[in-house]
């Protein structure tokens, strides 16, 4: 029998082969799938760990922004001059409509109650249920689009309408905490506080130069949230605290501000000039004590319109003090005479001779008025504003001694201030001319074809007062941070500029100027002033700049005021009318406010230049012990 027989042990053999090959099989998929699963979480643990863990940690928490509030401005008595002020706005969230997850309420649950929270909320904002009511509608209708969770209904809360919203919590509305910068003088010192941009960074005067110190450093909380984005109590993962600015202490003085504001809207009013600005310094320390420009702005928001500021003009944000240059005029001749008297040039005794007319190249120097002084000397020059004595003064010192001079005191130097757009004085704008020429130098001498700015002459005055030593302008005193001061800014002696014998000889020959020159109408009751007018002719024919500085007490000199007056309307543009009167009123009521004692009790120089100006006048004489007073306001 040929048939082949299949033996059962045979067929058993070859299954289970195929048994342990299947086995097998499974057996590297498991260990392939196990390797998967190994590699997968070792990517996960270890490679992508760090980066797993935050999407985790962004999907379950929320980050709460922790604002910081910019620092505050002051002036030298702690008062402020730029504050911030809290703003809230109330708020709306459609949210609240949405399915609740738990089905505790129904939709139209939801909508009586947002029903019952439109009156409790209107009644509260004092504003129409009807309006309030439009606002939720539209942010209703619109939130399935949008998905938004906020949206504004009445901005500029008090914090007490803000707490009592809060208190009362209505269904489906908030408050949204913020601030605005307020700037309690309004425009009195506009140009040198400056304001703010939308950005909330600054955008003019020490808002801008000390913005780095003013702007704070906002922190954040994190914590868990629930579905719904919600804040979960206690559940605080990471917090860093806000860091408010900085606190810039100034050297400004509110009251002066504020004197010198109304002493120059008056000249605004009555003269009607293109500006007016004002400086106030203190001679010992160089502290800026007010800085005035007019026309200005008022940077506080408009009542009610959620911050929103009234436009400024380019013209009214122009600082005249020091971010303007101009022809000082005959102010600049006590520099002149005080350089010439203590280098050696001249001598008290030395004089002159004005004709009234002096030629010079193909032009001719005339004195004010066509006046004729003759015979002059230094304090004479001063006291009657001699142009013709003042040139001959600065041809015999020369053209480069003479810039010299004005650069000892200070007019052709930089603030450093914290302030935009500072200017400094120049001998000359134009390099192709001849800088030291006779009659540049003729002119520069009485203060035509020089610039610098008022500031600088202000301090070039204060150097005098100060027994002829230069201070650095100073805006700043200090920084603080919570009450404690981290940086200090103290006064700095910038030089030398004349000696203090000189320096004296000079303050008498400018107490001459009030007591019977050309500065009578600054004379004060009660006090010693040393001061100077000056006049000078811009490039238009019938413009002029009218100025008068003076020094207050003369004898133990406290202030140094600048009263400029650009382009007043004819006929009235001599520093004498029309700045002399504005300097007589600050300096007695800064008198008043900051007690200082009287120098001149008898009145005896306001007695002599009430005389000496009513001679000048032809008026006879005032009856004896009859004497003129001032108001005060």
């Amino acid at each position: 029998m040929n048939e082949k027989m299949v033996s059962p042990l045979h067929g058993k053999s070859r299954y289970s082969g195929m048994r342990e090959k299947r086995v097998m099989f499974a057996g590297c998929i498991g260990a392939a799938g196990y390797a998967a699963i190994v590699i997968r979480l070792f990517s996960l643990q270890c490679i992508h760990g760090r980066e797993m863990r935050v999407r985790a940690e962004e999907v379950c928490s929320r980050r709460i922004e922790l604002a910081s509030h910019r620092g505050n401005i002051l002036d030298c008595k702690g008062r402020p001059l730029a504050v911030n002020l809290y703003c809230g706005t109330a708020g709306f969230d459609p949210g609240v409509i949405r399915p609740d997850v738990s089905g505790a309420q129904s939709a139209q649950q939801r909508m009586q109650r947002i029903s019952s929270a439109l009156t409790q909320t209107a009644s509260l904002l004092h504003v129409s249920t009807q309006h309030l009511q439009t606002i939720v509608q539209n942010a209703l209708s619109s939130e399935p689009r949008t998905h938004s969770r906020w949206v504004p209904v009445c901005s500029g809360l008090t914090m007490q309408q803000a707490a009592a919203l809060k208190q009362l919590h209505p269904f489906g509305f908030g408050v949204e905490d913020g601030m605005e910068r307020l700037y309690p003088d309004g425009m009195d010192a506009a140009q040198v506080i400056g304001f703010l941009g939308p950005n909330g960074n600054g955008q003019a005067g020490l808002e801008w130069g000390c913005n780095k110190w003013l702007t704070g450093h906002n922190g954040f909380a994190r914590v868990e949230a629930d579905a719904n984005n919600r804040e979960i109590p206690g559940t605080l993962q990471a917090l860093k605290p806000a860091r408010d600015g900085m606190t810039v202490c100034t050297t400004l003085d509110a009251d002066a501000q504020r004197i010198a504001t109304a002493a120059a809207k008056k000249i605004m009013a009555e003269f009607h000039p293109k500006g007016v600005s004002i400086t106030i310094v203190s001679p010992s320390t160089g502290d800026i004590k007010a800085m005035v420009s007019l026309p200005a702005f008022n940077a506080n928001p408009i009542a009610g319109s959620g911050g929103k500021r009234p436009p400024i003009a380019l013209q009214s944000m122009q600082d005249r003090c020091a971010g303007s240059i101009y022809e000082p005029g005959s102010t600049i001749k006590a520099f002149t005479l005080s350089y010439a008297l203590d280098r050696d040039f001249i001598a008290p005794g030395t004089t002159f001779y004005c004709s009234g007319r002096f030629p010079i190249g193909r032009h001719a120097i005339h004195c004010a008025k066509g006046e004729i002084h003759g015979v002059v000397n230094a304090a004479k020059i001063l006291r009657v504003s001699c142009n013709i004595g003042a040139a001959q003064v600065g041809l015999r010192m020369g053209g480069r001694n003479l810039q010299e001079a004005f650069t000892t005191f200070g007019l052709f130097s930089t603030p450093s201030l914290p302030l935009p757009g500072v200017e400094r004085g120049h001998w000359s704008f134009d390099f192709s001319a001849m800088r030291y020429s006779a009659a540049k130098t003729a002119r520069a001498a009485f203060g035509q074809a020089v610039t610098t700015t008022p500031l600088a002459l202000a301090m070039g005055y204060a150097a005098l007062a100060n027994k002829g030593v230069l201070m650095q302008p100073r805006l700043v005193t200090d920084l603080q941070q919570g009450g404690t001061v981290v940086r200090n800014f103290p006064p700095v002696q910038v030089r030398r500029a004349v000696s203090a014998d000189t320096a004296q000889e000079v303050m008498q020959m400018l107490e001459g100027v009030v007591t019977n020159g050309t500065g009578t109408s600054a004379a004060l009751p009660g006090y010693t002033v040393a001061g100077k007018t000056g006049t000078a002719s811009l490039y238009r024919p019938g413009a002029y700049t009218g100025s008068f500085i003076g020094i207050v007490p003369a004898s133990a000199p406290r202030v140094v005021i600048l009263v400029t007056v650009r382009d007043p309307e004819p006929p009235h543009y001599y520093g004498a009318e029309v700045a002399a009167p504005a300097f007589q009123s600050i300096a007695a009521q800064l008198m008043a406010i900051w007690h200082v004692p009287q120098d001149d009790p008898n009145n005896l120089q306001y007695d002599a230049a009430q005389a000496g100006a009513r001679a000048q006048m032809g008026l006879p004489p005032l009856p004896e012990n009859k004497t003129q007073t001032i108001s005060l306001h």
